[in-house]
């Protein structure tokens, strides 16, 4: 039997021309459990918020007609801790849906999530700790070449499906100031991690009359590190550097800086290596009343918009637009 290995725009995601196969977005910050299933957004490790809700839309390379699209949402929250043990730590979970469609490749993640944090260090001042996490799925594949003009018959009218099993591992370590009126400025501290995104269900097929098309998808290693200082005295930052390794290709490199002046609104600014692109982001965040809070400020909805303009010759293919949303509440004091 004939067989094909396709490799449509580097296999099977969208960001990266080395075959990103978990999405990344120009807001790290906002969708870092989706890279590493251990890592915290900001505002759970700095800012104690313990749920949130979160929604992003990503339109690549905007002047290009068959453009990438890729959607996500998100669901996370800390668990109660039920223990009686001071050093037991404390438990997140959350739920990650993604939808990339790079025609003729349509690609549907479903995830859930699972991370536990242990305190190493936690005195008057200061709290260590160290998280792991692990993402559990299911990663569906539609390839449809009907509307792919090629003249071999083997690769034309394919409209074929298929499903596979996908994991992901991650550990964290990070170490952040205690301080009390954490909701007008946030905990001044740091966090670097490690993960692997997919380690399982790498290599799988789908077949359609006949004809068996070969998926192959590249494991990827991830290290990331961020931190927040500075205050809404003067202004407040938040640095974050992310490091991608795939095999038989250039390390790629993400940093971003974001600078917050007030409580209700930040900017950026970011670059990539690999892609050579920059990246310019402007976002605010509302607090507003809710049942679900204890009081007015703990409740908050954060909006985020980036675009990004690539500096080789993928410019000639459009910017990268991508707009966020996160409705953030903390209930309870975990």
């Amino acid at each position: 039997m004939k067989r094909l290995l396709v490799f449509i725009l580097s296999c099977t995601m969208s960001l990266s021309a080395f075959s990103q196969q978990a999405p990344l977005f120009s807001l790290i910050d906002d969708n870092i459990t989706l890279i590493n299933p251990a890592a915290y957004r900001p505002e759970f490790m700095f800012n104690d918020y313990s749920l949130f809700v979160n929604a992003t839309y990503r339109s690549q390379w905007s002047g290009f007609e068959f453009a990438p699209k890729t959607t996500l949402v998100q669901v996370s929250s800390w668990l109660p801790d039920w223990s009686n043990w001071d050093n037991f730590g404390k438990t997140r979970v959350g739920f990650d849906f993604v939808m990339d469609d790079i025609d003729p490749l349509k690609t549907y993640g479903f995830y859930g999530q699972f991370a536990h944090q242990v305190p190493l260090s936690d005195d008057n001042s200061h709290l260590s700790f160290i998280s792991a996490g692990m993402n559990l799925g299911l990663v569906a594949f539609n390839l449809n070449t009907n509307n792919l003009t090629s003249p071999d018959q083997y690769v034309s009218n394919i409209d074929a499906s298929s499903m596979t099993f996908d994991a992901g591992v991650g550990v964290v370590y990070g170490r952040y100031r205690k301080q009390s009126d954490y909701r007008y400025g946030g905990r001044r501290g740091y966090f670097v991690g490690l993960s692997v995104p997919q380690v399982a269900g790498i290599n799988f097929n789908v077949e359609d009359d006949g004809r068996s098309v070969n998926i192959d998808r590249v494991q990827h290693y991830y290290a990331i590190a961020g931190a927040q200082f500075g205050s809404f005295n003067q202004i407040l930052f938040r640095p974050t550097v992310m490091l991608n390794y795939t095999p038989n290709t250039p390390l790629h490199m993400d940093a971003r800086l974001e600078a917050q002046p007030i409580e209700q609104f930040w900017f950026g600014v970011g670059g990539s290596t690999t892609n050579k692109s920059l990246s310019f982001r402007v976002g605010g965040i509302v607090p507003f009343d809710s049942d679900f809070a204890r009081s007015s400020r703990d409740t908050a909805i954060r909006i985020g918009a980036s675009y990004t303009h690539f500096l080789s010759d993928l410019y000639k293919l459009g910017g990268t637009y991508e707009i966020t949303i996160a409705w953030m509440i903390d209930n309870y004091d975990y």
